[in-house]
């Protein structure tokens, strides 16, 4: 990235539910490119007298997302499936696009978006959060033992035994899928595979394209190469060069 990214765990009643927030401040560079990765996010937007905010839901493929030059950027990244709980509205209908938070949230972000350069941004974003899941305790839900299940084998994952262990049919697991998460079981198991090789390519301990394909779950090198250009619309090979960077670079 062109700019400094502050990055911060949620605090840890938080946790389950997001993965972390961002802070990009004066931003320069034009986009930011995001990859599929079945979360939602909320952005604001903020200058010195203005402030916007949006939803994005999971994309389906690499998207970049234009960025006013000289604004700030605070991010809250949800772990798949749990923006459920501050979003009540279907992920599907997200998948792909964003709305504004004032149309598809109950809580009010303006006081957060008044203080994106204060030191106690990110408190004051976990303490709205928590407020919310204080009035509204986050419930369990099938698809969250689903996830974990697909996270723990990904590529290999097979989505029939999957629904079978939680109890419900294939069918119906598609459903909550596209209902919590955006995306179909199928899809989301790939973008977990795609996201493990990329960790693997570009993180200090490098690996070789063929062992990096073999520990993320596919059938070979080619294989692999097909499914990242398809999603990240770069080869591994510039991947592994770490000539892009992507939104989801932006983890603790």
């Amino acid at each position: 990235m062109a700019n400094s990214v502050l990055l911060r765990s949620p605090h840890e009643s938080l946790a389950p539910f997001v993965s972390h927030y961002w802070l990009s401040l004066d931003r320069l560079t034009p986009t930011y490119t995001a990859l599929p990765d079945g979360c939602i996010d909320i952005v604001i937007e903020a200058t010195d007298s203005a402030a916007r905010a949006w939803v994005y839901g999971t994309t389906t493929r690499r998207t970049d997302i234009p960025v006013m030059p000289r604004r700030h950027y605070l991010g809250i990244r949800f772990k798949p499936g749990q923006g459920r709980h501050f979003v009540p509205v279907s992920a599907r209908e997200l998948t792909d696009h964003h709305a504004r938070v004032d149309d598809v949230t109950g809580f009010s972000l303006d006081r957060i978006a008044e203080r994106v350069t204060s030191e106690t941004v990110f408190s004051e974003l976990d303490a709205v959060l928590a407020a919310w899941t204080a009035q509204r305790p986050p419930r369990p839900h099938k698809v969250d033992a689903a996830i974990r299940a697909i996270d723990a084998l990904p590529g290999n994952a097979r989505i029939d035994l999957i629904a079978k262990e939680i109890g419900v049919s294939r069918r119906q697991l598609e459903r909550l899928f596209l209902d919590q998460v955006g995306v179909s079981p199928k899809q989301y198991a790939m973008f977990e595979r795609c996201h493990r090789v990329l960790r693997r390519l570009t993180g200090r301990s490098r690996t070789s394209l063929a062992d990096a394909a073999l520990a993320a779950g596919y059938a070979d090198q080619s294989h692999m190469t097909r499914e990242l250009v398809r999603l990240t619309g770069e080869t591994p090979t510039r991947l592994s060069r770490r000539d892009v960077a992507f939104l989801q670079d932006l983890s603790l």
